[in-house]
């Protein structure tokens, strides 16, 4: 009996699209990069058998023919729409991975052929071509937190209702309708935009069936105001310990706290129960989050997270699963210097800025003496934006900045009788790895201050010896 297949084009932009397809022989599946990951058969009386398998590459197709060459190509109604492979070693199999163009639309009589050098051929039963056309949002859109989202979803004819969630990035944030009928071809949400959504640029919807098929929209941008942040937010300070419940994904904590200079803030969860937590700014720029690496410079339970200027921030907190009910965090405040980590003289150390704001910091001991000047030399490179600073770890300052492109350096001069002390630096600007280095060492050359020394000491042993002889 001729099975039908199904097909599932998913388009992101806001004009015609180049086209995927994704093959169904509507049982249950699980979804993997995009698609449906499943088997699918075609049996042409009397000819060898077909298969074709989704995978997070591509779809995998396999026949049985002789030859020793094949080719595959796409058909409808026995006209060519694309050639999926030039004549290829017919090892039996062809993992495709491109888009196939849309030239010939959608609908019944799609099949694909195998064709070997002697041109004896075998075909795929037909299966229909369905399209979801996602024309906004599109890439240019910006939703403002607090005010009222107007997006047109539109799609072509499809064959089961259909679920439209927001996403930010890979994380489910609310579904904004669901069960929208088959023979509906567009959807008007409108909808206040909740101002506990971060500010970012990576949101999406995600248009999604009971069986399995999704897809994504272009990317779309989400900002909000001082006020709007603002107005939600509990005051929280370090020492505080924060907890409460919600009912996910729709209700978050979300507390504002001011951050000091060069200061470390450290959120311990004392709940057995995996967290989301987001560090923003005024403005509401997400400074930290999941998806940022882990400070390399701080290890254990906890997130840390890195302040390098004063000012007023936030922290969100929102579940993991949507069995997480409850939360409990306590907030600590600790001076950042005190992960510095100590330098060997003439030794590269490599590290990275995890997230935006992150210092890395280090110290190196300058060795005092009485006659000569002590001087140092640190120098960072690789970050695109590279900042180095000298910390006085006395007032929680800095002493001295230095920013370049790719590299930085601070040189010091201590001058005599300065004594021994470990002086602190902080690593910051761009995200990605570096190298820093530092040197320090005693200066030979003589000052009029070192003479004047050395003479007042040559004149003091005189006279000593003097005495001595009389």
């Amino acid at each position: 009996m001729k099975r039908i297949f199904r097909c599932l084009i998913w388009f992101m932009i806001f004009a015609l699209p180049a086209t995927s397809f994704a093959y169904a022989d509507g049982s249950p599946a699980k979804n993997v990069s995009g698609y449906r990951k499943e088997i699918t058969r075609g049996n042409p009386a009397g000819s060898s058998q077909v298969i074709c398998t989704w995978n997070e590459s591509g779809i995998l197709i396999e026949w049985s023919t002789a030859g020793d060459l094949a080719k595959v190509e796409l058909f409808r109604n026995g006209e060519l729409v694309n050639e999926l492979s030039g004549w290829i070693e017919n090892s039996g199999e062809l993992l495709y991975t491109a888009d196939i163009p849309d030239s010939r639309g959608y609908g019944e009589g799609f099949s694909v052929k195998i064709t070997n050098e002697r041109e004896t051929s075998i075909w795929s039963d037909e299966f229909e071509v369905y399209a979801v056309n996602v024309i906004q949002p599109s890439s240019d859109e910006i939703l403002h937190a607090g005010e009222v989202a107007d997006i047109t979803l539109e799609w072509g004819e499809w064959p089961a209702p259909l679920y439209a969630d927001v996403y930010k990035g890979d994380r489910f944030i609310e579904r904004i309708a669901e069960f929208l009928p088959s023979g509906t071809l567009s959807y008007q949400w409108q909808d206040t935009v909740s101002c506990d959504w971060l500010t970012g640029d990576d949101y999406r919807i995600r248009l999604s069936d009971a069986e399995g098929f999704y897809g994504w929209s272009e990317p779309f941008s989400i900002i909000r105001s001082w006020y709007a942040l603002s107005s939600i937010a509990d005051d929280i300070e370090p020492g505080d310990v924060f907890q409460g419940s919600f009912t996910f994904p729709e209700n978050a904590f979300i507390g504002h706290f001011l951050g000091r200079e060069f200061q470390m803030y450290y959120f311990l969860q004392e709940t057995n129960t995996p967290l989301h937590v987001d560090i923003l700014d005024s403005s509401g720029k997400v400074l930290l989050s999941p998806e940022y690496r882990t400070d390399d410079q701080n290890g254990g339970e906890g997130i840390y997270w890195d302040c390098l200027q004063e000012g007023d921030y936030f922290i969100r907190i929102t579940p993991a699963h949507p069995d997480m009910k409850e939360y409990r965090i306590h907030m600590f405040e600790i001076p950042g210097w005190e992960a510095a980590e100590p330098f060997v003289s003439d030794r590269t150390i490599e590290g990275s800025i995890d997230y935006p704001g992150d210092v890395d910091y280090f110290t190196i001991r300058v060795t005092g003496n009485i006659l000569w000047k002590n001087k140092y030399n640190v120098e960072l490179s690789d970050l695109e934006h590279a900042i180095l600073m000298r910390i006085d770890i006395d007032n929680s300052c800095s002493e001295e900045v230095s920013e370049g492109i790719n590299e930085a350096s601070i040189k010091g001069n201590l001058g005599i009788l300065s004594g021994s002390r470990d002086i602190y630096f902080g690593v910051s600007g761009s995200e990605g790895f570096y190298s820093i280095n530092g040197t320090q060492k005693i200066d030979a050359g003589m000052t009029a201050l070192n003479i004047f020394v050395e003479e007042l000491i040559l004149i003091g042993v005189g006279l000593l010896l003097s005495t001595l002889i009389e």
